[in-house]
């Protein structure tokens, strides 16, 4: 079922993909009288392997659809959508919806939901509400003071930045601040509230974008046995923080102009956007009455997200000096998690051997399976983080790109560029 669901997916896009011209278009109709936008995009995507050692890719292939309806002249209906199938996504569990209560997991052919909103625009008053994805700060690649939405991992590096994000259920105000002698230009006041934290999409063993530095050793040395013990691997989802006040996160943004640079103030507090996971290990084995008292011996390791609150304090800018453009961000960020390199948790012995002692003492009176105490996979603390790019004039080519990924923009690239 799943390989002919995909084959019809696949048969599809490709379809659709066989179009002269590889760009987004939209589609101007009108609904009772009132105008309705429709616009899509089709992305193929092959992957030639040109090392055996690097992981599996399927063809990526993927529909974006996006509608926006104004059935008055001060709201407007805006919904993207995205069929997906193929990609780095080798490890599929299932197919259908992705969940927004989950870390791991690995959906194709998938549907996904990017956003659905509604916007109300009275004068210098405007409110979004409902699924929506923020474009925070200045910067293209790294925006330190863009924390608001949460990323999928499964395909980091070749997806754009907003293709890679996840909608959140937000409610978004922004007010133009009236002129003033003593206002800045263009000063602009923006809040937002999300009561519901969505967790970041995180590939499986064995996928392409799976981190080595996220995979224990298979094998651990115990002095203690003189012998190795085979170390098993797992990962796990951990419950996602529930739908409740006091896990809901709100940010604020100030933005104004004025001597020539372009600048904005930002807070939130909420729970981290980047990713955090705890490691746990438990050994099992046969108690035996003589030395050692314990004989095949076991570990099993299990890896699960873990969700953390933030404060974020940030600032950014942007200033033309003749044929440059300056853009900088800086934030300073409390009780970020920052997490550690697995393979080092359980690779001294010498550092464990507290813990596989008491294991085995467990072990030898009957008690197995039994927990084995690790260091903390992360380590929480505050930082600063800035990031300043400067910029040369871009030269435009009046010639159409070939390749349909750089000559296309998505729709919700054009929703999150209009915050």
């Amino acid at each position: 079922m799943r390989r002919q669901l995909a084959a019809v997916v696949g048969g599809v896009l490709l379809a659709l993909a066989s179009r002269p011209t590889p760009r987004a278009d939209a589609i101007d109709v009108s609904l009772a009288g009132r105008p309705l936008e429709l616009t899509g995009w089709v992305l193929l995507r092959q992957t030639i392997k040109t090392d055996e050692a690097t992981p599996s890719e399927r063809t990526l292939e993927q529909l974006w659809l996006r509608s926006k309806y104004s059935p008055a002249p001060w709201l407007s209906l805006d919904a993207t959508i995205n069929f997906q199938n193929g990609g780095p996504a080798t490890k599929e569990t299932r197919f259908g919806l992705y969940s927004y209560r989950a870390v791991f997991q690995s959906v194709s052919p998938a549907v996904i939901f990017e956003e659905a909103f509604a916007e109300i625009a009275l004068g210098a008053t405007e409110v979004r509400v409902g699924m929506q994805k923020f474009a925070w700060g200045k910067l293209d690649r790294v925006q330190a003071v863009d924390v608001l939405n949460v990323e999928r991992y499964s395909d980091p590096f070749l997806l754009d930045e907003d293709e890679r994000k996840i909608g959140v259920p937000a409610i978004q105000g922004s007010q133009s601040l009236p002129t003033a002698e003593w206002m800045p230009e263009e000063a602009r006041l923006t809040i937002a509230w999300i009561p519901q934290y969505f967790p970041y999409w995180f590939p499986l063993p064995g996928e392409r974008w799976y981190p080595p530095a996220g995979t224990p050793p298979t094998t651990f040395s115990v002095p203690a046995l003189m012998t190795t013990v085979p170390v098993g691997f797992q990962v796990v989802n951990s419950p996602a923080p529930g739908f409740q006040l006091g896990n809901s996160g709100y940010a604020a943004r100030a933005s104004a102009f004025a001597a020539g640079v372009d600048y904005a103030l930002y807070y939130y507090h909420g729970f981290d956007n980047r990713p955090a996971f705890r490691l746990t290990a438990e050994a099992a084995g046969e108690p035996l009455p003589a030395p050692p008292f314990v004989a095949d011996v076991s570990a099993t390791t299990r890896l699960s997200p873990v969700f953390r609150k933030i404060d974020l304090w940030g600032a950014d800018a942007a200033y033309a000096w003749g044929d440059f453009t300056i853009r900088a961000e800086l934030a300073f960020v409390s009780g970020r998690p920052f997490s550690r390199d697995i393979r080092f948790l359980i690779s001294s012995p010498s550092q464990l051997a507290p813990a596989i002692e008491a294991a085995l003492r467990e072990i030898a009176r009957g008690n197995s399976p039994t927990p084995v105490a690790l260091p903390p996979a992360f380590a929480g603390s505050a930082g600063l983080h800035g990031v300043v790019q400067y910029f040369w004039p871009v030269i435009s080519s009046p010639f159409p790109s070939t390749i349909c990924r750089q000559s296309t923009t998505s729709p919700s690239q054009s929703s999150a560029a209009s915050q």
